[in-house]
């Protein structure tokens, strides 16, 4: 991937804002996006939300792109034709709560996951992730978030 930098003269602006179920409005940090060229898929555009969950990347050249924003625990949104024009602002995003192990969808798997790492820290957790609502420690609250999302799948659009 590339770093996003200002080149000043060079390409636009893509911002926007994402949020994470059950984090709060300031808990909303470290989403990661990622814009990857169409037309030459070498070319990846990375950038991290701050804690309001805004994000900006400068320096995109014009173009048709894949967005994918994801954060582990969550599941992922994609859209798979964005085209970049001038400064473009993506609209708000919500993130998901619930996919542990990342196949996209949440499910019986991601239940137990969470389980086994019931009452535990985050940071001595098996799948630190599990701590959905970011609070630093694995509880009914994050397993309600994750079971308010049961079957759902990542979201995907053309």
């Amino acid at each position: 991937p590339k770093a996003v930098a200002t080149i000043e003269g060079v390409g636009v602006e893509v911002s926007g804002k994402v949020t994470l179920q059950s984090r709060g409005s300031s808990g909303n940090q470290g989403a990661t996006i990622t814009l990857t060229s169409n037309d030459n898929p070498s070319d990846d555009f990375v950038g991290k939300s701050n804690s309001d969950g805004s994000f900006t990347l400068d320096g995109i050249p014009e173009g048709t792109y894949t967005l994918t924003i994801s954060m582990p625990g969550f599941l992922k949104y994609t859209v798979k034709t964005l085209i970049i024009e001038n400064e473009t602002e993506i609209p708000a995003i919500n993130l998901f709560g619930g996919d542990l192990n990342t196949d996209s969808q949440v499910t019986g798997a991601d239940v137990s996951a969470l389980l086994g790492d019931y009452l535990k820290q985050a940071t001595t957790a098996t799948t630190p992730s599990a701590d959905i609502n970011g609070d630093g420690q694995i509880t009914g609250a994050d397993l309600s978030t994750m079971l308010s999302n049961y079957l759902m799948a990542a979201t995907e659009l053309e």
